[in-house]
């Protein structure tokens, strides 16, 4: 994204509507700021065949400092297509195995099946991040610029082939680590254009650190007659003379041309400024200067004097993983385990030949042949290696021996078992290398937030190569969207958007208001993270006490999770009535809490239950007991009682029988509470012997 300039470095939009009166004022009048819509500049070139050739040496210098790298994409690229190093192999016997397996695209198609769904066939590729207080103004602003990318995306650019492009990157990047896109404006076709280019396709110098602190990048083009004929005569305004071109049977190769993005002083004001140069392979020659600055990258003080200009970005390099060593290419499974791949291609083949010699050992060996003449063996003349033929028997003279003697099978015992183990060994530790889609075992026993987090512990490495790929689309989508404001079309816009209200393009994809950016959204991880986030949610929601999460949002946020078709349908907007959803789900928290408080209110009443019977129980017993004292009390007071009246009749009993009945009473009271309990005394018999020994008084 341009940075913020000063009130005289305002850039214009180069469209087709009207801007308001005055801000195309600048206060600087420099000569560049002519050349940015001077088309082609070739006319302004002074020395044109001195400056290609000290272009043409900088590409030679880039070229070269490449070659390292390129050795190692070559092999990586032929890892990805099973290529192998030669068609036919003859060791350890003619036409041996020279299989080549797919190793390295189970990483390829691994690592595509995560992005492609985000950052190919999606919906919704843009997503515009708002920075700052957001409010409905912006929201609004941000839908629609998201709206209008995401059919310029998939329908608007080139011709409706960029998802195409985008997927044919992202199966190759896991291999050889580094892919581009040229982003421009195509004039012709009055459209933005993101075109696709491969690893080896751009050329910078080696020794910078990163690709965009080279300052000078080529592309070697080549062309058909009749697009070259489209660049003379259309915007591309090519200085060649169509005329003098032969026809495609006289010049059946294609014409090649080296597009550069360089430094030249095309104004003779002693500073160096980016230009875009093509060059002409057939003689050498310039054929198109055109300027890669615009008006906010030209910095100049008030005198009118160039302080710095800055070249506008039109490459976006996908990086993989980064150079360990700090260079500015990316790096690939291809390119960083491509030794390992060889190496298990290398062991499975030998496990193939060994099979075979295997199975041709029983009829493969030497057979003695008597020959006779100048065709015997075993003189000087004759002497000499043996050619050995597999699967037939080869004749040597052996002397005139018996043939029992004289027939020698190979012996094999077979494929080696330790050469297979070390194969299952060396592609264990490939995959778990190049696997990110890890497998997580469930267990019943365990919380679903305890999953969640072992599942994200488990892809940080995986989630960290795809946050890199996201970066780097988010780029491309900040360039598009500069293209669309500085080329903008306010009827195509509204066009699209197709709303009852018009807007103005230049305003909604103005790059000064940094409040809002193109960008794609790598936070909620893998499909598997955010089925799990979801489903998580959606329980704490429906079974909350506070009414705190939206039930019917964590329902729409589960279906999208779960990708689920037409959620409209399923999940309409709620009308002016209550949800039925939200009052069945409220039905049953409120069912739910009335049998909650109602099991309380049994089980209090319960309690009081308990203790009521047990104060039941206490009362029912000392009762019994009083009842029991009660009795005994007066038992004795009847026998003392009877006791006395007897001894009345017997005129025992004194002056006075009350006061005597009281003593003897107070006695006996006396006695019975010092006295020890009772003992046990046995049951008496039914039939009790008669006494002995005497006759027996009456008792009183």
């Amino acid at each position: 994204m341009a940075e913020a300039m000063s009130e005289e470095q305002v850039s214009l939009p180069q469209g087709q509507g009207d801007l308001p009166e005055g801000e195309q004022e600048t206060k600087s009048d420099v000569k560049l700021f002519d050349f940015i819509e001077g088309g082609n500049l070739i006319e302004e070139l002074k020395n044109a065949t001195d400056t290609a050739q000290e272009i043409l040496q900088r590409y030679d210098t880039a070229k070269q400092s490449m070659e390292p790298w390129l050795e190692k994409y070559e092999k990586a690229l032929k890892l990805a297509k099973m290529e192998p190093d030669s068609k036919e192999k003859n060791f350890p016997f003619k036409n041996a195995s020279n299989v080549m397996m797919p190793f390295i695209l189970e990483a390829m198609l691994d690592f595509h099946s995560r992005t492609v769904p985000e950052l190919v066939w999606s919906q919704n590729l843009v997503q515009m991040e708002i920075h700052g207080e957001s409010s409905a103004e912006k929201e609004d602003k941000a839908g629609r610029v998201a709206d209008f990318m995401d059919w310029q995306l998939a329908k608007g650019m080139d011709r409706g082939t960029w998802r195409k492009r985008q997927d044919k990157m992202l199966l190759g990047l896991p291999c050889t680590g580094t892919a581009y896109k040229h982003t421009t404006y195509d004039f012709d076709e009055q459209e933005a254009s993101s075109r696709l280019l491969l690893a080896d396709a751009v050329i910078f110098d080696q020794a910078y650190d990163t690709f965009d602190e080279a300052p000078d990048k080529f592309l070697e083009e080549e062309y058909t007659r009749n697009e070259v004929v489209s660049m003379i005569r259309g915007a591309a305004e090519w200085d060649l003379d169509e005329d003098k071109m032969p026809l495609e049977r006289d010049h059946p190769e294609p014409w090649e041309v080296i597009r550069a993005l360089t430094w030249i002083d095309l104004d003779d004001d002693g500073l160096d400024e980016p230009y875009e140069v093509i060059i002409w392979r057939e003689d050498d020659s310039i054929i198109s200067v055109r300027a890669a600055f615009d008006r906010e990258e030209i910095q100049d003080n008030d005198d009118g004097e160039v302080i710095r200009v800055r070249m506008c970005e039109v490459f976006t390099q996908y990086q993989f993983l980064p150079d360990p060593e700090g260079g500015p290419m990316g790096m690939g499974w291809g390119i960083l385990l491509c030794d390992l791949f060889r190496s298990l291609n290398t062991t499975v083949r030998q496990s193939i030949d060994a099979g075979t010699l295997a199975n041709l050992a029983g009829n493969s060996g030497l057979i003695d042949q008597q020959l006779t003449g100048s065709q015997a063996r075993g003189n000087r003349q004759q002497a000499g290696p043996v050619e050995v033929r597999m699967g037939s028997m080869t004749p040597v003279s052996t002397g005139g021996k018996p043939l029992r003697d004289s027939v020698y099978q190979f012996p094999y015992a077979g494929p080696n078992g330790t050469l297979f183990q070390l194969t299952e060994w060396m592609l264990t530790q490939v995959r778990d290398m190049t696997n990110s889609a890890l497998n997580m075992d469930t267990n019943s026993q365990e919380a679903a937030m305890m999953y969640l987090a072992r599942l994200q512990q488990g892809l940080k490495v995986p989630n960290s190569i795809v946050m890199r790929v996201y970066n780097g689309a988010a780029e491309e989508f900040s360039k598009i969207a500069l293209i669309n404001y500085k080329h903008f079309s306010d009827e195509r816009y509204n066009k699209v958007l197709d709303g009852a209200q018009q807007y103005s393009m230049a305003a909604d994809f103005d790059p000064t208001n940094c409040d809002m950016i193109p960008a794609v959204d790598p936070s909620q991880g893998s499909d598997i993270e955010r089925q799990q986030r979801a489903q998580i949610i959606l329980e704490e929601a429906k079974t909350q006490q506070a009414q705190v999460l939206n039930v019917r949002e964590a329902y729409l946020d589960w279906l999208k999770a779960m990708k689920a078709p037409d959620i409209e349908r399923l999940a309409p907007e709620p009308s002016g009535e209550p949800d039925p959803m939200e009052q069945v789900m409220m039905a049953n928290l409120q069912r739910e809490a009335d049998l909650a408080e109602r099991d309380m209110q049994l089980r209090e009443a319960k309690q009081d239950l308990d203790r009521t019977s047990a104060m039941l129980k206490a009362m029912k017993e000392g009762g019994e007991m009083a009842l029991k004292l009660d009795l005994t009390e007066a038992q004795i007071t009847k026998a003392y009682a009877d006791a006395m009246f007897k001894l009345w009749e017997m005129g025992m009993a004194g002056d006075n029988p009350v006061k005597t009945v009281q003593d003897i009473e107070g006695a006996l009271i006396d006695q019975q509470v010092a006295a020890p309990p009772p003992t046990p005394q046995p049951a008496p018999m039914a039939n009790p012997p008669a006494p002995q020994g005497g006759s027996q008084g009456a008792p009183i």
